[in-house]
């Protein structure tokens, strides 16, 4: 038995994204921060020991002379979207849903009668990224509520790593799995960040998860108004008929967590999940006289009307961002594919909507971020230079005037669009090196 599942009326979904951008943490290991106070942890074992040596808080306005961390991820979500904007792909893995004309014959007044291109192979799209990884919609599964345990694996006081076991679905790979924070520590926010992760290792589906303790603060913790130390030893240690406290508790750092499996699914079956889906508008006419799904109870003439169907295909070319699609039919009985070629009865497709993950996997991109991101912060992490040397150097103007070697550079790198900062000039000059440029045959 063949079911199509795909005739529905109504409106294409809106484009959505599932950013996978550089982690706070990260940033603080490239620009050289302490990450204990770089997260507003301090003790007698991690103490703030001079004027220079300062936490960094979450908003700038709980201290007016540096920059808080709010401002911080912000400056890396700016610093990623213009790489894109001259790259022409992503620096970092991204999940997308984008709505595409479907392509047309130079002379518009020809049509299509197959769903094939001239080489015989089915009709190629160009995405408006490159390195495209896969098709398929962004598919999580049941989070599950594990325990954290802390340890101190150096010996020197601090708890510093955070380990989890849980279980995960059956071939879950280590990158697909994602840690967030329980509802019960988020406080105000309406959602969990994704906890960054230093090692994942999975037997059967069995995950154990280490995390750097200094991640794991709960966001309710940075709520308050003040800016204060937090104890970075405040955890919950379970010893005896010692019970978890009910949140929100004490404890500076979580003591459990939500672990699910975030993967991109190609085998999606319904409008909402398949690969891509293709859109018919309606006519002039009384009829879908040429809308592949024709049939006389759908017919009408509101000129809003839509028709779907489901289509699947594959990569052709990941770093030009090539894809190719076609309208396919999902057999229940025998949980098989097979792609409609023939066009004959009615007329191509209007637009058609696409789900992917597309993004460059090179980790030099990581620095090219941290690099731009402080170029475009106004402000250092602290007063003192000596303190963020890094900082600062990707923080200096190199269109200032003065006396010092720091006013050289070449008169090319100030008519960059990015900025003068030394950051903007470095990012630009990649930018240069690496983006994708796409041609057209007039």
């Amino acid at each position: 038995m063949q079911v199509h599942l795909h005739f529905y009326q109504g409106y294409p979904p809106r484009q959505v994204e599932n950013a996978m951008t550089l982690a706070l943490s990260e940033w603080y290991d490239i620009m050289g921060i302490n990450p204990w106070h770089g997260f507003q942890l301090s003790n007698e074992l991690m103490p703030l020991d001079s004027k220079c040596n300062t936490l960094t808080c979450e908003r700038a306005w709980m201290d007016a002379d540096r920059v808080g961390r709010h401002e911080i991820r912000r400056a890396i979500n700016r610093a990623e979207e213009l790489l894109y904007q001259y790259l022409n792909y992503w620096p970092t893995k991204r999940r997308q849903e984008v709505t595409l004309q479907y392509p047309r014959l130079g002379n518009h007044a020809l049509h299509r009668f197959t769903n094939s291109d001239p080489t015989g192979r089915w009709i190629s799209l160009q995405m408006p990224d490159g390195y495209i990884q896969s098709l398929g919609y962004t598919a999580e599964s049941t989070p599950v509520l594990s325990d954290i345990a802390y340890s101190d694996l150096d010996g020197d006081g601090l708890f510093e790593t955070a380990t989890i076991v849980t279980t995960v679905p059956s071939g879950t790979l280590p990158g697909e799995v994602v840690v967030q924070f329980a509802s019960g520590d988020l406080g105000a926010l309406p959602e969990s960040p994704d906890i960054p992760v230093r090692k994942v290792t999975i037997v059967g589906t069995t995950a154990t998860i280490l995390i750097d303790s200094w991640n794991l603060v709960c966001p309710d913790k940075y709520q308050k108004a003040r800016c204060q130390a937090l104890n970075p030893n405040s955890f919950y240690a379970p010893h005896g008929n010692n019970p978890k406290p009910p949140k929100p508790h004490q404890y500076v750092l979580a003591y459990d967590a939500n672990v699910f499996r975030r993967r991109t699914d190609p085998t999606g079956t319904t409008q909402d999940t398949a690969q891509a889906v293709l859109i018919w508008e309606s006519e002039p006419y009384p009829t879908w006289s040429r809308c592949c799904y024709n049939f006389a109870s759908d017919n009408t003439s509101d000129p809003s009307a839509l028709r779907y169907a489901i289509a699947r295909g594959g990569v052709r070319d990941s770093r030009a961002g090539i894809i190719y699609l076609g309208d396919s039919v999902y057999d229940v009985d025998s949980q098989t594919w097979s792609g409609r070629i023939s066009w004959l009865e009615c007329r191509a497709p209007d637009r058609v909507i696409v789900r992917y993950e597309a993004g460059s996997t090179d980790n030099a991109w990581k620095t090219v971020i941290a690099r731009l991101a402080a170029a475009e912060l106004t402000r250092p992490i602290c007063a003192c230079t000596n303190a963020n040397k890094e900082l600062a150097e990707w923080q200096w103007d190199l269109s200032r005037n003065g006396g010092t070697d720091e006013v050289y550079s070449s008169p090319q790198d100030l008519t960059n669009p990015l900025g003068a900062r030394r950051g903007h000039i470095h990012a630009w000059r990649s930018i240069q090196r690496l983006q994708r440029t796409i041609g057209f045959l007039a």
